[in-house]
């Protein structure tokens, strides 16, 4: 996974909170790097000795720990920005509805239809954060045990260590 210009999760990566949809099929493309890490990894490390000398393992797998960090790192604050947006949103909400209830106004149904779902939102939200830790679990344990007598960075959390 050599640098690419065009991969939008080697940069910040901008996911739109207000719209669900569009967030998921976002996100989706952007974890397609931990979808193809396999096929990277057994093209760019062959099993062959004959085919081993002609790259540096090494350096394949330094490659290709740093490209998943950034791009792990990159999804993960996008969701995290999303959640504390929508998180927000909903306190606003919640509170601007308190106050015209304070005010002896009833809540509207279009006030409490809007609170709902942002508040839906913002658990669909918090289950793709579950699911991003899983994925990039499972990918780092997949390169991990492909280089481990190769490579394995120093600074890899300890939660991901799988020694």
């Amino acid at each position: 996974m050599a640098p690419d210009n065009n991969n939008s999760t080697t940069a910040t990566l901008h996911l739109p909170c207000d719209d669900i949809i569009q967030f998921k099929k976002q996100l989706e493309s952007a974890r397609k790097v931990d979808d193809r890490i396999q096929n990277e990894l057994n093209s760019r490390l062959p099993a062959s000795a004959y085919f081993r000398s002609k790259v540096d393992p090494r350096r394949v797998c330094q490659e290709l720990f740093e490209s998943l960090r950034c791009a792990h790192s990159s999804r993960d604050s996008a969701i995290k920005r999303c959640i504390n947006l929508t998180e927000q949103e909903v306190r606003s909400m919640l509170g601007e509805a308190g106050q015209d209830k304070a005010k002896g106004g009833a809540a509207t149904g279009t006030a409490s239809g809007a609170i709902g779902k942002s508040q839906s939102r913002l658990r669909q939200l918090r289950n793709d954060l579950y699911e991003e830790e899983i994925i990039q679990r499972n990918t780092y344990k997949f390169l991990y045990e492909r280089c481990r007598d190769i490579y394995v960075p120093t600074d890899l959390p300890t939660d991901l260590k799988f020694s």
